[in-house]
C-alpha cells in the first residue's frame, strides 16, 4: 500500500474496508477510485467533502461529468461501427445482387 493510500485509510472519516470481494472487477473499480482520489487531492488539494459548493453546483459538475462521459461513449461507438464498417464483406463490383 502507498503512503497516499494509508493516508486516505486512517482519516477517520474513510471506513477502511479489509475485505477483498470475489468480483475482480469490483476490485480494480475500488483500487482506481482509490488512485483517482489520492490524484484528485494532490491536484486540487480538496475532496469532496469540500463544503464550498452548493448543491446545485454539485449538480452541474456531475452533469458535466455525465456529458463528458457522453462523448467517449459516442466516440467508442464510432469507432465500432466504422470497425463493422470495415470488416463488411464486400461484394465484387460486377455483382448484381
Amino acid at each position: 500500500m502507498t503512503p497516499d493510500q494509508e493516508y486516505l485509510l486512517s482519516q477517520p472519516h474513510t471506513p477502511a474496508i479489509k475485505s477483498a470481494s470475489p468480483d475482480r472487477n469490483v476490485e480494480n473499480v475500488r483500487s482506481k477510485m482509490l488512485q483517482r482520489s489520492v490524484v484528485g487531492l494532490k491536484k486540487y488539494n480538496v475532496t469532496t467533502e469540500r463544503t464550498d459548493l452548493s448543491k446545485l453546483q454539485w449538480l452541474i459538475h456531475a452533469q458535466e461529468e455525465a456529458m463528458d462521459m457522453a462523448i467517449y461513449l459516442e466516440k467508442l461507438i464510432q469507432l465500432e461501427l466504422n470497425q463493422e464498417e470495415s470488416n463488411a464483406p464486400q461484394r465484387p463490383a460486377n455483382s448484381t445482387a
